[in-house]
């Protein structure tokens, strides 16, 4: 969508294609997603949310084999992020980690959606989780590293100063992110 969107009648043409896509296959996650984006894009908050809420529909009535890949889910999350349904990002975000912990941008995600929530030690154990599995894996995407150094930095300022504030709002700090990996290992 964004290869073009400089170009004549971009908007519109955007608009007819996934009006036609609809057409043949409305069943489809990824054609909800994608409406989704293009919605944000034209400043249609409400209709955005529309479709990614049906998007994320589709995406749960399916079994794991059939369900879109990760990314594609992982932007499922970053629209529920961006449409201020926090609560439902967090229990998607969740999901896809049950399905694969190593998946860098859901960690990054989790982390973002921590930090804003001021869960600053949370954010913090999820955004290590993402730097763990890049330090291991290798850094593939020189943005995406960046980002998650960023965004690691600016909940490292934020957990001292809040730490204290977080334990008095929750009671006690009850749940702790971990990589399969990181469980084995943990006494």
């Amino acid at each position: 969508m964004t290869d073009l969107c400089d170009e004549e009648n971009a908007e519109q043409k955007c608009e007819e294609f996934l009006s036609n896509a609809t057409r043949e296959c409305e069943d489809s996650p990824e054609l909800w997603v994608q409406w989704a984006n293009l919605r944000l894009c034209q400043c249609r908050p409400e209709d955005a949310k529309t479709a990614t809420f049906k998007a994320v529909e589709l995406n749960n009535a399916m079994e794991e084999p059939e369900k879109p890949s990760l990314e594609v889910r992982t932007n499922m999350m970053k629209l529920l992020i961006e449409i201020d349904e926090g609560e439902k990002a967090e229990e998607f975000g969740k999901g896809l980690l049950a399905v694969d912990d190593q998946y860098v941008e859901t960690w990054y995600l989790l982390a973002l959606l921590l930090y804003n929530q001021k869960k600053f030690s949370d954010a913090q154990e999820a955004i290590q989780s993402a730097i763990k599995i890049l330090e291991t894996e290798g850094i593939q995407d020189e943005e995406q590293a960046e980002r998650i150094q960023e965004l690691s930095d600016e909940i490292d300022k934020n957990v001292g100063e809040h730490e204290d504030e977080e334990m008095d709002e929750e009671g006690n700090d009850e749940e702790q992110w971990m990589t399969d990996d990181e469980e084995e290992s943990h006494p």
